[in-house]
C-alpha cells in the first residue's frame, strides 16, 4: 500500500500543483491565513485514509501519528515542498527557455499587480528572485567524444592512500575546498616527480560567503585551478599527470556532466583540459601524456593533500592569487 500511494496516488495529487495550489500563509497585518485551505483539508482527509490502509491502525488514530509510522510527510508540508521545487525549477531555466522570461516578467510585476495569479503568489511566498538563481542548461554530449582524462575512485580510504603511494606520476596536483568562518575558498598545489616542494606558487581563490557558495562549488573551483595550472605550465608536460581531489561527487560529475549546480565550472574544466591536449599535440604530434583525476582521502596524512587543505584555509581569510594567475572564469 505504501508503494501504491507513493508511486500512483501522490503523482496524481501533485500534478500541476504550482498552478492550482498556494500554501496557506499569513500575510502581514492579517489575522487569518490565506491560501488553498479548502483543498488542503480535503487532501489531508485522503491521506488519512491512505495512512490507515498502510499502517493498519485504528480509525481514530491521529493523523500526525499515522504520518510518522507510515514514513510520509504531512500533507501541508508535502504540498509546500512540491510547490517550492516547481517554482525553483522554473527559476533555474536558461534564458533560451520561454518559461524563464515569463517567470522573470511575473517577478517584476509583483509590486504592481492587483490580482496576482498563483505564479505571483509562489514567487512572493518563497521570496525567490529569478535573477539571483543559477541557471541550468541542458547538457549535450557527443557519444564519440574522446575521453580527456581517466578517473579513479578507490573503494575505501585506505585503498585511496595506497593508490596515491603506488602511483608514479610525472606531474601531480592536489586540490581542495574549504569552508571556514562562513567563508568558502579553493586551492591547487602542483608538484613534480621526486620533489617535496611545489614547482610553482599554489593557486588559491576566495569564493565568498558560505551563504552564497557551497563546498561542492569550492571543490570544482579547485579542479578548474588544477586544469589551469596544466594549461599554463611553461615546462613541457609528459608522462602521467594526476589530479588528486578529495571529493568523489565532483569526480563523477566531471566524468559524466549533468544539468546540475556548478555545470559552468565543469564546462570550464573540460575546455581547459581539451585546450591543454590541443596545445601538447601542436607542440609534439606524438605526445602521449595521460591525464587522470583520482580520489584521495582527506586528512589521511598525505603531504600534498594537507598542503592543499592549508592553502584553501588560508584563502578563507579573503586572499586570492593574482588575477593574472587565475583562469578568466574566476
Amino acid at each position: 500500500m505504501y508503494q501504491l500511494y507513493i508511486m500512483v496516488a501522490l503523482p496524481k495529487i501533485l500534478y500541476g500543483i504550482d498552478i492550482w495550489y498556494t500554501p496557506p500563509h499569513q500575510k502581514p497585518g492579517k489575522k487569518c491565513c490565506s491560501g488553498s485551505i479548502g483543498p488542503l483539508r480535503k487532501l489531508e482527509s485522503s491521506q488519512h485514509i491512505a495512512t490507515l490502509a498502510i499502517t493498519g491502525a485504528l480509525r481514530t488514530t491521529p493523523s500526525d501519528a499515522l504520518n510518522v509510522h507510515a514514513n510520509i510527510l504531512p500533507m501541508d508540508l508535502m504540498l509546500e515542498k512540491a510547490c517550492h521545487r516547481a517554482i525553483v525549477r522554473m527559476c533555474m531555466l536558461p534564458e533560451s527557455n520561454p518559461v524563464a522570461n515569463i517567470v522573470k516578467q511575473y517577478y517584476e510585476e509583483i509590486p504592481l499587480v492587483k490580482h496576482p495569479i498563483n505564479l505571483h503568489n509562489l514567487l512572493m511566498l518563497f521570496k525567490l528572485d529569478p535573477n539571483k538563481i543559477e541557471k541550468l542548461a541542458p547538457v549535450m554530449t557527443i557519444p564519440e567524444r574522446t575521453n580527456l582524462f581517466e578517473t579513479k575512485i578507490a573503494e575505501t580510504r585506505i585503498d585511496s592512500t595506497i593508490n596515491e603511494l603506488t602511483d608514479d606520476p610525472d606531474w601531480v596536483i592536489y586540490t581542495d575546498g574549504s569552508s571556514f568562518k562562513n567563508r568558502v575558498s579553493a586551492s591547487a598545489v602542483t608538484y613534480r616527480r621526486g620533489q617535496d616542494t611545489p614547482v610553482r606558487k599554489p593557486l588559491i581563490y576566495h569564493l565568498g560567503a558560505a551563504s552564497q557558495h557551497s563546498m561542492y562549488e569550492a571543490e570544482l573551483v579547485g579542479l578548474v585551478l588544477a586544469a589551469w595550472s596544466l594549461y599554463t605550465e611553461r615546462e613541457p608536460l609528459h608522462g602521467n599527470c594526476i589530479i588528486y581531489p578529495d571529493n568523489q561527487e565532483m569526480i563523477t560529475a566531471a566524468k559524466n556532466p549533468r544539468s546540475k549546480s556548478g555545470q559552468h565550472l565543469i564546462a570550464e574544466l573540460l575546455c581547459l583540459m581539451e585546450a591543454t591536449r590541443v596545445r601538447l599535440t601542436a607542440e609534439s604530434p606524438n605526445n602521449q601524456t595521460r591525464f587522470s583525476i583520482n580520489w584521495i582521502s582527506a586528512h589521511s596524512d598525505i603531504a600534498g593533500n594537507e598542503r592543499a587543505d592549508g592553502e584553501a584555509k588560508r584563502a578563507t581569510l579573503g586572499r586570492s592569487s593574482h588575477q593574472n594567475d587565475l583562469p578568466p572564469i574566476l
